[in-house]
Order: C-alpha cells, then sequence, then structure tokens
C-alpha cells in the first residue's frame, strides 16, 4: 500500500457536533471540532499500520501511539446503524459512525467512494482541504 492510500484511511474521520453549535459567523462549521472513531476504526488503523508499505514510514511504535491516542482522545461511537449506500462496503461503517455520532462533516480522501456521496445523514462528505479551509481558518 502506497502512502496515498495510508493516508486515504487514516484520513476518515468525523466530527460530531450537535446542531445547537452552527453557527452564521462561522460559515456554518462547528464551534467545537470533535473527532469520533469505533472499534472498526480503530482495528482499520491498527490493520494499515503493519502493513509493509506502512510500516516503513511509520514505526510501529509510532502506529501504537496514533491508535491509542486517538481511542484516547476520540469520542468513541458504539452501536452503529447498518448502513449500505458506499459503492465499498468496507466504508459503510464510515458512514454509520457519522450518523450515529450526529457528525456534521465526514472528512476522507476516498475520491471515489465517499467523497461521490456528498453527504450522508446531515453530515457533509469533503476533502481534509476543504474541511480546512472552511472551518479551521
Amino acid at each position: 500500500m502506497d502512502m496515498h492510500a495510508y493516508k486515504k484511511q487514516a484520513v476518515k474521520a468525523a466530527c460530531a457536533v450537535d446542531s445547537k453549535e452552527i453557527s452564521a459567523e462561522n460559515r456554518g462549521c462547528p464551534r467545537r471540532n470533535f473527532s469520533l472513531t469505533c472499534a472498526e476504526q480503530l482495528v482499520e488503523v491498527r490493520e494499515v499500520t503493519r502493513r509493509v508499505a506502512v510500516a516503513l514510514r511509520i514505526k510501529p511504535a509510532e502506529a501504537g501511539r496514533l491508535v491509542n491516542s486517538l481511542r484516547n482522545l476520540a469520542l468513541v461511537v458504539n452501536d452503529l446503524p447498518v448502513v449500505t449506500r458506499s459503492s465499498d462496503p468496507k466504508d459503510n461503517y464510515i458512514l454509520a459512525l457519522a450518523q450515529a455520532g450526529g457528525a456534521a462533516y465526514v472528512v476522507t480522501g476516498d475520491k471515489s467512494g465517499l467523497l461521490a456521496l456528498r453527504t450522508h445523514a446531515q453530515a457533509k462528505i469533503v476533502t481534509a482541504a476543504r474541511f480546512m479551509a472552511k472551518c479551521l481558518v
């Protein structure tokens, strides 16, 4: 797996926001950003970081810290709904995570799958660059 594919997997994260937190002065972006994760995503990140191409770039200890940080800093969402919208069935849990967590955004680099959907439930599906330009400036 090349670095682009790794980034595609690692960037799949959602920013949750209660609808009351959205205001006009910040262009419809959450005042506070929260990262969401779930057991499926933690397993995927762990597996991807163990692949040879990724392990050459990210040392195993750093990969372990990444997974632990994600688990400790993100809101872990359990009991995901069944979702079958993505052209890649392996990505449906990301949509379920966004739906269950009330995400305003799903940030991804998956052009052929998730980005093509544009939205899911209440969440806009955007690239990292678009999210940063809109919400983190």
